[in-house]
């Protein structure tokens, strides 16, 4: 292949196969064509086609077929493996495969049509949110071998109105991590049985792990605990967290991040709401205040103000579009993001500044200089505990709205971006 072609394209990810993490139940059909003789581990390879198959799919596998007259000139330096056709039927339906047929095209070479059966797998409900779904996430991987499990599908527990999809918006996030199959499907948690556990394991310091309950084999959360401001390390101490999972990063986000770069130059992202829960932050740390500590940020730094969120965040919050209004220049990408591109929108940045939400909590998981901004109505631990320990202090810091004010705010802005590396 040409190689300047192929770096134009959008479909080429230049590494092995089975390192790029693709999600689990990815693709429709698989092929391989004169491929897994130069595998260097071809069984590694089968397992990971058989993970990223769809329920169903289909794998084709061509390969040499040495042990005929026609295949003798296969035997060549070139060629890492000699399987006979015997072998690989082995090695298919031990990782789980169905073989459906073999076909010879030529006499040199064999073809094997394979078929991924439906997975019967466990089930684990985790709670809404980017940011509540990745504490859980964070020691997932722990739990799965401790308890000899494998892939397991997650659901989402989520009894929130379902305009815009809101109740799915871990899904996307959830799908990029290998060990997990995202099921797109969420648990109406809503009845008295299922908020008594659901105020136990979110609200207060509670169960985290609950085993067969409400239809499901496993239901992970950590919110409870860290809104009590523990530390992950200590809560089920036990299971070791992984901060820094294997994860699946896409053509998607590395495109949006070039692009994004190209187009606005250097930026910052902020997030910045003002209904809910974060009433409590305006009363501490006015509209006005935001405003005019964006103005002085972008004054200073020459850099391109981005507002980002999902898109319910622009529902009835007047004061947003206000904050929006008010900042020349600034560029709105609030609700038009999909996931993979927020990633690389924050991967691309000079800073994220902005409340805690999913997309402060990831820019501190990404490793992307971070100022998360808190409040006293939940424990000033729980700004620090709710992010990677290693990250703390060196690419992510917290400012507090009680004694916040513009000056303050910018000078530490400008100080984040000029004194520490950008390591995302």
């Amino acid at each position: 292949m040409n190689v300047d072609y192929a770096k134009k394209t959008d479909y080429i990810y230049y590494d092995q196969f089975e390192n790029v993490n693709f999600p689990t139940d990815y693709f429709d059909k698989i092929t391989s064509h004169d491929v897994i003789e130069h595998s260097l581990e071809p069984v590694k390879m089968i397992i990971e086609a058989f993970r990223v198959l769809k329920q169903e799919g289909e794998f084709i596998v061509d390969y040499p077929n040495y042990f005929v007259d026609a295949g003798k000139h296969h035997w060549k330096k070139e060629h890492l493996w000699y399987f006979s056709i015997e072998d690989l039927k082995r090695i298919f339906v031990k990782v789980g495969f169905h073989i459906k047929e073999i076909k010879y095209p030529i006499p040199s070479k064999a073809t094997f049509y394979l078929k991924k059966p439906r997975q019967l797998r466990v089930k684990i409900l985790y709670p809404p949110g980017i940011g509540d779904s990745y504490w859980s996430i964070v020691k997932t991987q722990a739990l799965l071998k401790r308890e000899k499990l494998d892939i397991p599908d997650i659901y989402i527990a989520c009894p929130r109105e379902k305009e815009f999809d809101g109740h799915k918006r871990a899904f996307p996030f959830i799908e990029m991590f290998p060990f997990l199959n995202s099921t797109n499907e969420t648990f109406d948690n809503s009845d008295s049985k299922s908020r008594g556990i659901w105020n136990e394991a979110y609200k207060y310091k509670g169960r985290t792990i609950f085993k067969d309950i409400l239809g499901f084999d496993y239901f992970v959360s950590y919110n409870g605990h860290l809104r009590y401001g523990e530390q992950m390390e200590e809560i089920d101490s036990d299971l070791e967290c992984n901060w820094f999972p294997p994860i699946f990063v896409s053509l998607e986000q590395e495109r949006f991040k070039s692009k994004c770069i190209q187009k606005y130059g250097k930026y910052i992202v902020f997030y910045f709401v003002f209904q809910g829960t974060y009433a409590y932050w305006t009363k501490e740390f006015s509209v006005e205040s935001v405003i005019q500590a964006i103005k002085e940020i972008t004054m200073k730094t020459n850099y391109t103000p981005i507002f980002a969120g999902a898109i319910w965040d622009n529902k009835r919050d007047d004061h947003l579009s206000l904050v929006r209004q008010s900042i020349p220049n600034c560029v709105d990408l609030t609700g038009q993001t999909t996931v993979p591109q927020l990633f690389g929108l924050i991967k691309g940045s000079e800073a994220v500044v902005g409340y805690p939400s999913g997309l402060t909590i990831v820019s501190g998981m990404l490793k992307a200089k971070t100022l998360i901004i808190w409040n006293n109505y939940y424990n000033k631990d729980f700004a620090w505990y709710c992010v990677p320990p290693s990250v703390r202090e060196k690419t992510y810091f917290i400012e507090n709205t009680n004694g916040l004010n513009p000056l303050k705010l910018t000078n530490r802005v400008v100080e984040l971006i000029k004194s520490y590396p950008n390591t995302s």
